[in-house]
C-alpha cells in the first residue's frame, strides 16, 4: 500500500487521501474562479495520478524519482494549465519567520517568573502583543506616507 511516514504511520497518496483532495480542489477553486479552467486542471491532475498520457511515459514516471519536482515538471509537464500551477506552487518561498516571531513573544510572555500563566491568558497576551506590534508597524507608515491607507 504505501510506506512508512518519517513520524510513523502509513503514507497514502495525495488522491486517495480524502481531507488532502478536498483541500486542494478548493484552493483550485480559489486560483482559478473560471470554471472551464479549473476542469481542466482538474482533467489534468487525474491524468497526472493515473499516469497516462504525457504523465505515463516510462521516462516520466521513472524520473519522478530521479529529479527534483521543479526540474521533473519543466522536463515532462510543458504542456496545459497543470504544470504552470505546479511550477507556480513549487517556486513558493517556505519561510517560518512569522511563527517564529510568534514563539519569540511568547517565551518573553511566558517566562520563569510567569510559570504560573495559564494556557488560555498567554495565548491572549500573544495575540494582543503580536497585533500591536503589527499596528504600530502600519501606524508608523502610515504618519511617514500620505497615499499610505490602514
Amino acid at each position: 500500500m504505501g510506506q512508512p511516514a518519517p513520524g510513523g504511520g502509513v503514507r497514502t497518496k495525495p488522491h486517495i487521501d480524502e481531507e488532502v483532495s478536498k483541500g486542494y480542489l478548493e484552493e483550485l477553486e480559489k486560483w482559478i474562479p473560471n470554471r472551464e479552467e479549473c476542469a481542466t486542471v482538474c482533467l489534468e491532475i487525474g491524468r497526472y495520478f493515473s499516469n497516462t498520457g504525457l504523465f505515463g511515459t516510462f521516462h516520466a514516471m521513472e524520473d519522478r524519482d530521479r529529479f527534483d519536482a521543479l526540474t521533473w515538471w519543466e522536463t515532462y509537464g510543458d504542456h496545459g494549465i497543470f504544470p504552470k500551477l505546479a511550477k507556480k506552487v513549487l517556486s513558493q518561498v517556505v519561510n517560518t519567520s512569522s511563527a517564529e516571531r510568534c514563539w519569540s513573544t511568547y517565551s518573553f510572555i511566558h517566562n520563569v517568573k510567569r510559570n504560573r500563566l495559564n494556557e488560555n491568558r498567554a495565548e491572549s497576551l500573544v495575540y494582543v502583543h503580536y497585533n500591536l506590534r503589527l499596528l504600530s508597524h502600519y501606524c508608523d507608515q502610515a504618519y511617514e506616507d500620505p497615499t499610505y491607507k490602514i
